[in-house]
């Protein structure tokens, strides 16, 4: 399983890449690029904002611990009372619930 947070985030590339493409077009839209390029991050963005929203709300602070605080998953593990081993299924449980509501909103 990964360690760091670059291998977890390659894992999460290769697994899940309808996810990781929304998660990247929220952090990536740029000012600077085209019209089109910003209503198709803008509407990547509002996908991924209902799939998360969908959520159960302790599924959504995982999220949010881990790719928006990029706390690594020992840490969240230790916060919420988790092995590493069952944070990591969780997660792992959270990205498939969010790449199938990702596709299916497609």
């Amino acid at each position: 399983m990964p360690r760091s947070l670059q291998e977890q985030r390659d894992y999460v590339t290769q697994q899940y890449p309808a996810v990781w493409q929304a998660f990247q077009a929220t952090r990536n839209a740029s000012r600077e690029a085209g019209p089109l390029d910003r209503l198709l991050a803008d509407e990547q963005a509002r996908a991924l904002g209902r799939a998360i929203a969908s959520l159960a709300p302790e599924d959504q602070q995982l999220l949010h611990l881990h790719y928006v605080e990029e706390r690594p998953f020992r840490e969240i593990a230790r916060a919420l009372g988790l092995s590493p081993s069952a944070l990591r299924r969780r997660h792992a449980a959270i990205l498939l619930r969010l790449r199938g509501r990702l596709v299916r909103s497609a």
